[in-house]
């Protein structure tokens, strides 16, 4: 057990699910048979790194107190390590279910450098979607928070990939009409706003939009 590290940064979760550790530890007592841990073996690094069996380690570790336990090898560079880590928990572990645990696949992912096609190209975000199983929207706000210069090429990309010759459609009268619809349904909030500092907060975010809104170019309606 001495010979094995715990890297943190290879943990796919937020946090252990005790409950799982514990009801590991009970079918071990048992006899149940476990599969083998993965551990990498890393260039540079002296110790064997864990990769997948975080929970399993823990129950016959820390748990059961055992000082040996079966494990294949492999040799990997650590971000892939990372992402091996994280995919086994796609295909055969314990579903993700921690908060921030999506987010921390995302990273795996995109640091082994999984979101490009053998040709070089970028992956669509429907593509990552399907392959990490985390939903579009907050694949856009990770993208865009870690990684802007690939969101602004996905962007391009997608861009580039419409009709050249299809005209730019004007949605300005339906996007004011959506914004109207949104103000009237802010009216019924108002009062029901009770805590004075959500009050200050809803008002200062309003306030901002408004201020982005006035820095561009607009134009007085005339009315007849």
């Amino acid at each position: 057990m001495e010979k094995i590290l715990r890297d943190e940064r290879l943990q796919p979760r937020a946090a252990l699910l005790p409950s799982l550790v514990e009801r590991y530890k009970n079918s071990m007592e048992t006899g149940s048979q476990f599969p083998p841990i993965t551990l990498a073996r890393i260039s540079g690094k002296e110790k064997l790194h864990l990769v997948c069996g975080w929970h399993r380690f823990e129950a016959a570790t820390i748990k059961l107190g055992m000082e040996h336990v079966q494990a294949v090898i492999i040799d990997a560079p650590f971000n892939e390590a990372r992402w091996i880590a994280a995919s086994d928990n796609l295909e055969n572990g314990h579903a993700y279910t921690q908060r921030g645990d999506n987010k921390r696949v995302f990273l795996a992912y995109m640091h082994a450098r999984k979101n490009k096609k053998a040709d070089g190209s970028l992956k669509s975000y429907r593509e990552i979607e399907r392959e990490i199983q985390v939903k579009k929207s907050s694949l856009h706000n990770w993208m865009k928070e870690h990684f802007q210069a690939t969101a602004l090429k996905m962007g391009e990309e997608k861009a580039g990939n419409r009709d050249a010759d299809a005209p730019d459609m004007d949605h300005s009268g339906e996007l004011l009409r959506a914004i109207e619809r949104n103000t009237q349904e802010l009216e019924n909030y108002v009062e029901k706003l009770s805590d004075p500092e959500a009050r200050w907060r809803a008002v200062d975010s309003i306030l901002g939009i408004v201020e982005r809104m006035k820095r561009l170019p607009m134009e007085e309606p005339e009315f007849h």
